[in-house]
């Protein structure tokens, strides 16, 4: 898997913060691309997103797995596609390792680290869907298709950090990148932020 793992800082509030204070600029974007690229731009995201202007954060509460597959959807467009011209996420590390590695990583988790520790990196993997529960409502992107999108709230960040801190990590594989992840935590609890993870 060639896919690239990456870590943005994002408001405290996690990524709804972002969401709700750049959608009117996203719809205008969308809407546009939308009428050129239809099949590109698909319909449904654009109709979302303008719920999410009228009705705010209560849109993005996705209670079916249909639902779940929109919002992550309309979430990529926002993370990947719209960043992309506008650039407000705020990185948090400048490494570009292949996810693969951090895949590697699972059992030297399963031995030093809890079992909450162990899930967040597996949401890091595998996405985690914004405003509900991702263990009973899964991302729905897998990740060798278009990528998938994760998050840390705040006090998870904080509390992954101070867990990685006093462990001794070794350069070598595959161990090296829970070194790179502990350098973005640290960067991310030192801004007061939450993380986002992209793989793409």
């Amino acid at each position: 898997m060639g896919i690239r793992l990456h870590f943005y800082c994002v408001p405290p509030e996690g990524l709804r913060a972002l969401i709700l204070e750049h959608i009117e600029l996203f719809v205008v974007w969308f809407e546009d691309l939308q009428g050129e690229y239809p099949d590109e731009f698909p319909a449904d995201v654009l109709h979302l997103a303008k719920q999410i202007e009228r009705d705010g954060v209560a849109a993005l509460h996705a209670t079916t797995s249909e639902q779940a597959a929109l919002v992550d959807n309309f979430v990529m467009f926002f993370c990947v596609d719209f960043d992309n011209n506008y650039a407000f996420l705020k990185s948090a590390s400048e490494s570009w390792i292949k996810s693969y590695h951090y895949r590697d990583c699972r059992l030297w988790l399963e031995v030093h680290c809890s079992p909450a520790s162990e899930k967040l990196w597996m949401f890091m993997l595998e996405g985690r869907g914004i405003e509900r529960n991702s263990e009973q409502l899964p991302f729905e992107y897998e990740p060798h298709e278009r990528g998938s999108i994760a998050y840390w709230t705040a006090q998870e960040c904080i509390a992954m950090l101070h867990e990685l801190m006093p462990l001794t990590i070794s350069e070598a594989e595959p161990t090296f990148c829970v070194r790179i992840v502990r350098e973005a935590l640290q960067t991310v609890v030192d801004q007061q932020a939450s993380m986002l993870i992209l793989v793409n």
